[in-house]
C-alpha cells in the first residue's frame, strides 16, 4: 500500500510543474475536441463551431498562463559564482 501512495505522490509532484500543467492542458483539450466530434458526428451540431472556437480560445490562454506564471528557479542569492570581489 506503501507504494501506491508513493507513485501517487510521485504523480502530484511531476504535474506541479509547467510541463505537467502543460501536459495536463493538453490532455483536457484533446478529450473536449474529440467529445465534440463525438456530437457533431451524431449530426447534433447546432454550436459546434462556437464551442470549438471558445475551446481552442481557452486552451490558449490557459497555456499562456501556465508558461508566463510558475515556480522560478532559484536564485544564488545575489552572489556571484566566480570572478574577483
Amino acid at each position: 500500500m506503501k507504494w501506491l501512495i508513493d507513485a501517487w505522490s510521485e504523480l502530484a509532484d511531476s504535474l506541479n510543474t509547467r510541463g505537467g500543467t502543460i501536459a495536463l492542458l493538453f490532455v483536457s483539450c484533446v478529450g473536449l475536441f474529440f467529445g465534440l466530434m463525438h456530437v457533431m458526428h451524431h449530426g447534433d451540431s447546432g454550436q459546434a463551431a462556437a464551442v470549438l472556437i471558445s475551446t481552442f480560445s481557452a486552451f490558449t490562454g490557459a497555456l499562456l498562463i501556465a508558461l508566463t506564471t510558475g515556480t522560478k528557479p532559484p536564485s544564488n542569492g545575489g552572489t556571484t559564482t566566480g570572478g574577483t570581489k
